[in-house]
């Protein structure tokens, strides 16, 4: 079984990630029992960021209401990360963003 799954965004390595963008900017499928998988921004966040079913983010939610709206079977929740890779902001940049102004430094 797998309890949790990095994808981060297209073009990071996260076995050469020189400033630590993998944990920042990848989404995590983690498991969370009974069949059931949270997609995340951070994979250790109990009450982190997680996406509902609607494909919203939230930052908290009563744990009843997660255990039915923010719950995929695995196959869901990496569909949901793979169309989501990329998207994520950090003090508003996309990793792609983070990379271009890297380049232009």
């Amino acid at each position: 079984m797998i309890t949790q799954e990095m994808f981060p965004p297209i073009g990071l390595d996260p076995d050469d990630d020189e400033y630590g963008d993998s944990r920042l900017f990848s989404i995590w499928v983690v498991w969370k029992g009974r069949g059931k998988y949270a997609v995340q921004k951070f994979p250790n966040d109990k009450y982190g960021s997680q996406l509902s079913r609607a494909g919203n983010w939230s930052d908290w939610a009563p744990e009843p209401f997660r255990r039915h709206q923010y719950r995929f079977t695995y196959d869901e929740a990496c569909t949901w990360a793979e169309k989501l890779r990329g998207t994520l902001n950090v003090n508003g940049k996309t990793y792609a963003q983070v990379q271009e102004w890297r380049a232009g430094k």
